[in-house]
């Protein structure tokens, strides 16, 4: 049920957008939202709270986020407060993501490292990446200490494990599996 909820508010959000011919201002925005409420927990938690008024609620969305932010996000986000569904914002942002992403032809890849990517090995994976699919890739980059080195890549229904660690378990996997040394 919750599944439908955020298809349906983020499909329509970028719906609306695309009519208004400002869905580019409209995915910028959403990743600022997304960032502001990441970094002020106790003020999501506030859009959150039952016992703070719609009233409230409307009055921090309009001095928060219309005097920075298009009309059709502060509207959006009044509306999520309104249905009781701010809740599901995060969700309904990475859905709206996804339907952008799909819509500019662009791939979305997780990609783990153990160290951050530089902007040049970022534009150098991401180009061989978009060579590979035939699409333009924007790389989502984690790190994570434990995959040693190397790449751990997720696009679309592909995984490519190059990363040291797998590298290990594959070798581990194969000196066990072979009885001639056990």
């Amino acid at each position: 049920m919750i599944d439908i909820a955020i298809k349906r508010y983020s499909r329509s959000l970028f719906e609306a957008a695309l009519e208004q011919d400002n869905l580019e201002k409209v995915f910028q925005e959403l990743g600022a939202i997304k960032q502001i409420l990441t970094e002020n927990k106790a003020f999501f938690k506030v859009l959150e709270y039952p016992m703070v008024t719609l009233h409230e609620k409307y009055y921090l969305i309009q001095e928060v986020f219309c005097t920075r932010f298009d009309v059709l996000i502060c509207d959006f986000l009044k509306l999520l407060v309104e249905k009781d569904r701010i809740y599901l914002i995060y969700e309904i942002i990475a859905d709206f993501e996804e339907l952008y992403f799909d819509h500019k032809r662009i791939i979305k890849a997780q990609v783990v490292s153990a160290i951050s990517l530089t902007g040049e090995v970022r534009q150098r994976l991401e180009e061989k990446l978009g060579a590979l699919f035939g699409q333009t890739v924007v790389i989502d980059n984690t790190v994570d200490a434990d995959i040693i080195g190397g790449l751990y890549i997720k696009a679309k229904d592909k995984v490519i494990d190059a990363s040291l660690k797998g590298r290990l378990d594959k070798m581990k996997d194969s000196l066990l599996g072979d009885d001639k040394l056990r």
